[in-house]
């Protein structure tokens, strides 16, 4: 069972989330705090190279978040992102915004709030209570490497044509290279593939048919969904994410980590 967070943005039951969420599933409920429960009927806007959709459900009389500006979002300010956990818990998480990343042809908000598996399609608001971006991604979240997708991107999606249960054309993913120093560059991909706006998760990482324990020198133990090695940086897919993050080989125990 896929999960994930999301807003509604008018009193009908629209809701916007990441549109991955969906992603190659047959049903689709939306579960509120206070218990209530809703089915996704149509999407009525989405972008796959950008990972957003918004969605008319079976709520009605539901309370709208307002949309901020992009151009008015400040290096520093503060922000709160309201999500889910993978497990189904109700989460706040607290940060600032770092500045904007580049990825590929578009630009990610960078912020210092942590992000977990279950957080996609959460909104990241000012203190004025305004969405100003979509979580999107997490790289290392002990690194402040976390991304949304700013609001601009959500307001300018175009009128879908697709019933919801055929989203069969993957969305991006996107990818962070890390150095011990923080971010060195963000990519954007589709799934098993190679595009010209950056590297996708080679096809042999995605063999192993069980979690993978890598090994760092300081102690630390990441389980990972792949892992492997090219030239001097080791690629690993944290467990439940769909990118991956680089790090010098010497940071990592490969003997251990990549014992037969």
């Amino acid at each position: 069972m896929q999960a994930g967070s999301g807003f509604f943005v008018d009193r009908q039951g629209v809701i916007a989330t990441s549109r991955h969420v969906l992603e190659g599933a047959s049903r689709a409920v939306v579960r509120l705090s206070d218990r209530q429960e809703g089915e996704v009927l149509e999407i009525l806007s989405d972008d796959p190279d950008c990972d957003l959709l918004t969605a008319r459900t079976t709520l009605q009389n539901t309370s709208p978040i307002a949309l901020g500006e992009t151009g008015r979002i400040e290096v520093k300010e503060e922000v709160q992102i309201l999500g889910r956990t993978s497990w189904g818990e109700r989460m706040v998480s607290e940060g600032h915004i770092l500045g904007f990343r580049k990825a590929g042809r578009m630009e990610l908000l960078q912020i210092s709030a942590p992000l977990t598996a279950g957080y996609s399609g959460a909104p990241v608001l000012n203190k004025k209570g305004e969405v100003v971006g979509v979580a999107a991604a997490f790289a290392d979240p002990s690194k402040e490497l976390n991304f949304a997708v700013p609001i601009r991107y959500l307001k300018t999606l175009k009128p879908s044509r697709l019933s919801w249960a055929s989203l069969r054309e993957k969305s991006v993913r996107f990818y962070a290279y890390v150095t011990e120093t923080g971010v060195a560059e963000v990519l954007v991909a589709r799934d098993q593939k190679r595009e010209s706006e950056g590297v996708a998760v080679p096809s042999r990482a995605r063999a192993a048919s069980r979690p993978v324990t890598v090994y760092f020198k300081n102690g630390r133990e990441v389980v990972c969904d792949a892992a492997w090695k090219e030239g001097g940086t080791v690629f690993l897919v944290l467990q439940g994410k769909g990118y991956a993050v680089g790090y010098k080989e010497e940071e990592i125990d490969t003997k251990k980590s990549f014992a037969p």
